[in-house]
């Protein structure tokens, strides 16, 4: 199996370097008060999928259906290619055969969200940048755009709806506002030791502090590799 060639999908292969969504925490969200009422004492995490492009040998197609069937597959990081992840098969959605290769899109499940940081130990490496809003040691992030400012949601007031009447009646004025949710788009070097500093910061189980906006980490999307460097989305739930 030596001669198969992995080829990522059009993100470069960055989904390999996603972090894990958060489960949706204990909560309740009371009418006549602010915000959300969060458990964060104990956060668990999403498995997630992948999707994939592999390119086969004609002669190794059989011997690598045979490797997905056993049930996991050792995939190599795009920029780490000494690391793997310890992925499932779950679906083939193409197949295309050009020139004695096989060219396979698969998706693939995580089981084990976080074993992309297990063992990591090497340092963050600031990329020179710095963003105010979401301070890590050691690893500096670009902030490149974000929703941040856009007003909350206000809850949805108490009202009195008679069958004798085609108005409503206003019960309170005193409208309590909701808990919203934002985003951040940011950019790192895409080193493993940058995601595991930022991975600390996330997965607190204490709420974040950004702008002045309780919140938390809720989970990363939109992951694009340019370069060494890593794009991608960090969404926040407001509490």
């Amino acid at each position: 199996m030596s001669e198969i060639k992995w080829r990522y999908a059009p993100s470069g292969g960055a989904e390999l370097y996603r972090l894990p969504s958060r489960k949706d925490p204990p909560r309740n969200d009371w009418a006549e008060r602010n915000g959300l009422e969060v458990d964060l004492s104990s956060p668990l995490w999403e498995s997630f999928s992948i999707s994939l492009e592999v390119q086969v040998p004609s002669g190794e197609l059989q011997a690598f259906y045979d490797e997905l069937y056993r049930g996991e597959v050792q995939v190599p990081l795009p920029l780490h290619p000494d690391r793997k992840l310890r992925l499932r098969y779950s679906s083939l959605s193409e197949l295309i055969y050009r020139r004695q290769w096989h060219t396979l899109a698969l998706q693939m499940e995580n089981d084990l969200p976080l074993q992309l940081l297990d063992g990591v130990t090497e340092p963050a490496l600031s990329s020179g940048w710095d963003c105010d809003l979401l301070e890590v040691e050691g690893i500096m992030l670009e902030h490149v755009d974000s929703n941040l400012y856009a007003p909350a949601p206000l809850k949805k007031p108490w009202l009195y709806e008679s069958d004798h009447s085609s108005e409503r009646v206003l019960l309170s004025s005193n409208h309590k506002r909701g808990a919203g949710s934002f985003y951040l788009q940011c950019v790192t070097l895409a080193r493993l030791g940058n995601l595991k500093a930022l991975w600390q910061k996330l997965a607190s189980p204490k709420p974040l502090v950004i702008a002045d906006k309780a919140c938390y980490y809720s989970s990363m999307s939109e992951l694009s590799l340019v370069g060494h460097y890593l794009r991608f989305t960090l969404n926040f739930q407001m509490i």
